[in-house]
């Protein structure tokens, strides 16, 4: 099977109508969009009501075009760290609705042998929104915060604390656990949208490294053929590299779609082999 894989959109129209008008003469069978998938502008609340809007008004009619005329091409997303938590019942009736299945923090049989499974949660990181954050491992010191800790809710914002309320929830350590029942490693295909740590797709414009142990451990343990990254938009250009090869694994973060689309198209058959760029923000 051909898949395609774009990650972290931000809302970006230009980059959502080219992958959705170009992907199927590419001949892919699925396609594969990984977290942060919602525009993040505005203040807390603006930018809440704002992805609600993005999502009724833009999103949902966009794929809703695309899969009237392409039934036979699935589209699997998931929410990511930018993507407001209290708007998650939108997506949740995409996918009742069988427009876009959602992969997040679950398994899904793509064909016979082959699955694809999602993970949306990241480590901690500095920046406000904390719905999709967690604990990398029982060890993680939380950054320094560049805002105060918010949670959404239908109405707004829940101030938090990392510690009474965020450590309560879990570790992406034992996540993974969990995530190895679900299907197995060795025939999964998986979209994180954290990078593993020790590698070159988890590099920050400050040089910092700030990708999971946890999924690393989990990738070396595992093996699993393909593991799709985002989250770290600037990883690609600051590494100079969008793959990793761990062990059997075939890692990959191409960096971000929200100016224009950057994505990858693979066979399952022989992923690295035929991996190939497609999109305007390669050029």
């Amino acid at each position: 099977m051909k898949l395609i894989y774009a990650t972290d959109l931000h809302g970006s129209r230009e980059s959502y109508n080219q992958l959705f008008d170009e992907a199927p003469g590419e001949g892919c069978g699925a396609i594969l969009v990984g977290a942060d998938i919602l525009p993040k502008r505005g203040f807390i609340v603006d930018s809440i009501i704002g992805q609600r809007e993005y999502i009724r008004d833009w999103l949902r009619p966009r794929v809703e075009d695309f899969r009237a005329k392409h039934p036979d091409i699935p589209v699997f997303w998931m929410f990511g760290n930018d993507d407001w938590a209290a708007n998650f019942d939108l997506a949740e009736e995409m996918d009742r609705a069988g427009l876009a299945t959602l992969i997040h923090d679950k398994a899904v049989e793509l064909e016979p042998g082959l699955w694809l499974a999602g993970y949306p949660y990241v480590p901690l990181t500095p920046f406000g929104i904390k719905d999709w954050d967690r604990y990398d491992t029982d060890g993680q010191v939380p950054p320094v915060m560049f805002s105060h800790p918010v949670m959404s809710a239908p109405e707004g914002r829940i101030r938090v604390d990392l510690e009474k309320d965020i450590r309560p929830l879990g570790t992406i350590e034992n996540d993974m656990i969990e995530l190895a029942g679900r299907s197995d490693p060795a025939e999964t295909i998986y979209m994180f949208h954290a990078p593993p740590a020790g590698t070159g797709l988890e590099i920050t414009s400050r040089r910092e490294r700030v990708g999971s142990r946890a999924l690393r451990d989990f990738i070396m343990r595992h093996q699993p053929p393909v593991t799709l990254h985002g989250h770290i938009h600037e990883s690609p250009a600051m590494s100079g590299a969008i793959t990793e090869r761990m062990g059997k694994t075939l890692a990959i973060n191409q960096g971000a779609s929200e100016i224009e689309l950057k994505a990858v198209v693979f066979d399952t058959e022989n992923p690295e082999e035929t991996l190939a760029r497609f999109g305007n923000g390669w050029e």
